[in-house]
C-alpha cells in the first residue's frame, strides 16, 4: 500500500528512541501511519531503495505521498504543522523558545550521553556479550549530567507539568524514550537519584496509553 496523507509510512526500528518520538507525535496528533522496519544496525546495512530515501543510512524516514522527510526533528515539526489536531509546540513565542533548547539540548547532548554511551555500555553491549568500557561511562557522566539538570531547569521556568508548559509537545514525546533508557542504565538510575525533579514528569506520562504502548527499550 503506497504512502498517502491520511496513512503516511515511517521508515524505522521500534527500539530506536527517535522512531518512537516520531510514533508519538503521529498518535498524539490522531495520525494513522504504518512502520516499515529498518534496522540500520544489521550485518548488511540498508537497502539501497532506503538510501534513496535517507542517504545518510539513518532512520527515521517519512512518506506521506506529499512529502519525504528524513530526521526526526524535521519530521515531528511537519506532522505538527501539517495535521490536525492538538498542536504540539507552544504558541507564545518565549515558551517555544524554551522548547526548542529543550530539543536541542536533547539532541545535541543528552541522546550521546544518556542512550549512545550510558545505555549502550552498561546495558546493551553487556547484552551482546561485550565489555563495559568504564572510560567512555565517566567521560560521559559531566555531559550527561549537565543536560539532566538543564531540562530540569528550563521545565521550572515554564511553570508546567510538562517539560514546555502546560501541555504535551515535542520535547515531551522526544525525552521520553531517552529518558527511558536512561533509568535502565544503573549510572543513568543513579543520575536521577540526584536530581529527581522529572519524576512526576515521567509517572504523568505514564498515565497515556501511548507512552506505555510505544516506549520500549
Amino acid at each position: 500500500m503506497p504512502a498517502s496523507k491520511d496513512q503516511p509510512i515511517l521508515y524505522g526500528a521500534d527500539f530506536s528512541v527517535y522512531v518512537q518520538a516520531v510514533r508519538l507525535t503521529l498518535t498524539e496528533k490522531g495520525v494513522p501511519h504504518r512502520l516499515v522496519q529498518v534496522d540500520p544496525f544489521q550485518e548488511k546495512g540498508v537497502d539501497e531503495d532506503y538510501l534513496a530515501l535517507q542517504p545518510f543510512g539513518r532512520i527515521p524516514a517519512f512518506d506521506n505521498g506529499a512529502i519525504q522527510l528524513y530526521e526526526a526533528d524535521a519530521i515531528a515539526r511537519y506532522i505538527d504543522a501539517a495535521y490536525s489536531g492538538p498542536l504540539l509546540m507552544p504558541r507564545r513565542s518565549e515558551d517555544r523558545a524554551r522548547a526548542n533548547q529543550i530539543l536541542s539540548i536533547l539532541n545535541s547532548y543528552a541522546y550521546p550521553n544518556w542512550v549512545s554511551r550510558l545505555y549502550v555500555e552498561e546495558i546493551s553491549n553487556p547484552a551482546e556479550g561485550l565489555a563495559t568500557d568504564q572510560e567512555i561511562i565517566d567521560a560521559a557522566l559531566p555531559m550527561a549530567r549537565t543536560s539532566l539538570r538543564e531540562i530540569i531547569r528550563l521545565r521550572q521556568e515554564t511553570y508546567g507539568p510538562y517539560l514546555a508548559g502546560e501541555n504535551l509537545s515535542l520535547p515531551d514525546f522526544f525525552c521520553a524514550p531517552m529518558y527511558n533508557l536512561l533509568m535502565l542504565s544503573p549510572t543513568g538510575k543513579q543520575l536521577l537519584d540526584e536530581q529527581p525533579d522529572l519524576q512526576d514528569w515521567w509517572q504523568l506520562l505514564q498515565q497515556r496509553e501511548t507512552v506505555k504502548e510505544l516506549l520500549v527499550a
